[in-house]
């Protein structure tokens, strides 16, 4: 099985990761809620008490490292934008170059 973030790096493999993560982990918590829901019983909403703790955890943490890739991605870009050298400055025919004979009219 190939997974979509093998071919991805950087700030784009991280956001693929977190947003799997968090989709994951949103569902099961819904999982979870709906079965402590229609279950009635204080033993089975307690068992799954520990788990849907780590759910959350997990669905929060990934929730941050959503924003923060997503910030981090767009910081590097502006960051790169301006990091790429500029075209040279042209200079432009003066009366000196006229003086020389440079002149080809």
């Amino acid at each position: 099985m190939k997974y979509p973030w093998t071919s991805l790096s950087g700030f784009p493999k991280w956001l693929v990761i977190c947003v799997a993560t968090f989709l994951v982990s949103a569902g099961l918590c819904g999982l979870q809620v709906a079965i402590s829901s229609a279950a009635n019983s204080n033993v089975l909403t307690g068992i799954l008490m520990i788990p849907g703790f780590f759910e959350v955890l997990a669905f929060w943490i990934s929730a941050m490292g959503i924003v923060v890739s997503l910030v981090g991605w767009i910081v590097t870009a502006i960051y790169r934008a301006f990091k790429t050298p500029h075209a040279q400055t042209q200079t432009l025919p003066d009366d000196s170059d006229e003086a020389k004979g440079d002149n080809a009219r």
